[in-house]
């Protein structure tokens, strides 16, 4: 059965840990577009009303719920290009599993949560 600690982890989950996985996941994206020369990127966090805005970084009221990147055109648009920008986000989840993994391992964070 679950119990309060639980919960508590799953709200930290939910409202910490997920909107980080998709700023790692959508950053991912954006360093392909810059890479391939990429104009005008944005990244917008959650859905809702804009709350604030930082860099090219837009956080909306619900933060936890969705995210998103744009970009006007590349220098170098060809198929191979539009690939790796659409893999980015996956590489670097896959970059933060290993990472995460490595440290729990390490012993330099707790597996509880992560």
């Amino acid at each position: 059965m679950f119990g309060l600690a639980d919960i508590i982890k799953f709200l930290i989950s939910f409202f910490v840990i997920l909107p980080i996985v998709t700023l790692i996941h959508l950053s991912g994206h954006i360093f392909f577009v810059t890479l391939f020369g990429g104009s005008e990127k944005k990244i917008t966090i959650g859905s809702g009303k804009r709350l604030f805005s930082f860099w090219n970084i837009e956080v909306r009221r619900y933060y936890f719920w969705n995210g998103a990147c744009e970009y006007k055109s590349l220098r170098h648009d060809t198929r191979v290009t539009n690939t790796k920008i659409f893999l980015g986000g996956s590489l670097f989840n896959l970059a933060g599993i290993f990472l995460v993994n490595t440290l729990i391992s390490q012993g330099i964070l707790d597996n509880s949560v992560f």
